[in-house]
This record gives structure tokens, C-alpha cells and sequence, in this order.
């Protein structure tokens, strides 16, 4: 399988890069290293897009899954919890990570981290 690259957004923590880091095959790194801070959604979904990366966001109320449109598309780790804390939303990451390595995926796809008493994964093809 492929490497795979990860993008933190600008809403989680970029300490997040260095505790996931490490991980084999996964490169990540945060949006304001790459392309800077304050950027809109369709910046970074572009930006991401072309350099093949998964975008790891937290957004409960699905503004940045509703601006993937069109027929290429980042893949997507979507923490839809915002009221998680900073280690608790590294996980949810970490869950995603996990996902997306154990099925060996590498087409864009929408991985949903709900936080409850169980992590579970909703993946969608986007």
C-alpha cells in the first residue's frame, strides 16, 4: 500500500502532527506549515485535493463536507464532535488513521468519528 498523507486543518491542534507522527506509512502535517492560516475551506480542499492528501477536520456542523463538490475530492477523517478535547480529538484522528490503514484504502473517502461511549466508523466513498 501506498503511503498516505495526512493534513491536519487549521481547527485541531498542531501538536496533533507530532503526536501522530511516527505511524508508518502515514505523513502528517498541519495546514498552516503547508499552506498558511486563515484559508478557506476551498483553498484547502484544493490544495489537498492535487497533492493527494487526506484531510483530517473537526466541523459539527458539516461546512467543510458540504464544500467538497465536484468530481475530485481530498480524502476526508470527519471528527463531527467539536466539543471533544484536544487528546480526545487526537484519537478520533488516530481511530481514522486506523481505518483507513486496516482496509488498506487509498480512494477518497469520507470517514465519519463519532464520539460516543464506542468509536465508530461511517465510510463513505465521497
Amino acid at each position: 500500500m501506498k503511503g498516505l498523507e495526512l493534513l491536519i486543518d487549521e481547527c485541531l491542534s498542531p501538536q496533533m502532527v507530532n503526536k501522530l507522527n511516527g505511524h508508518g506509512i502515514i505523513k502528517i502535517d498541519h495546514i498552516r506549515n503547508q499552506i498558511g492560516s486563515s484559508e478557506p475551506d476551498e483553498k484547502v480542499i484544493s490544495y489537498a485535493t492535487i497533492k493527494h492528501l487526506i484531510v483530517a477536520t473537526c466541523d459539527h456542523g458539516g461546512h467543510f463536507y458540504q464544500n467538497l463538490t465536484g468530481p475530485s475530492k481530498p480524502g476526508l477523517i470527519w471528527i463531527r464532535n467539536a466539543d471533544l478535547t484536544r487528546d480526545e480529538k487526537t484519537k478520533a484522528v488516530q481511530e481514522g488513521i486506523n481505518y483507513l490503514v486496516n482496509k488498506q484504502l487509498t480512494t477518497p473517502i469520507c470517514i465519519e468519528v463519532v464520539s460516543e461511549k464506542i468509536w465508530r466508523h461511517t465510510a463513505r466513498i465521497i
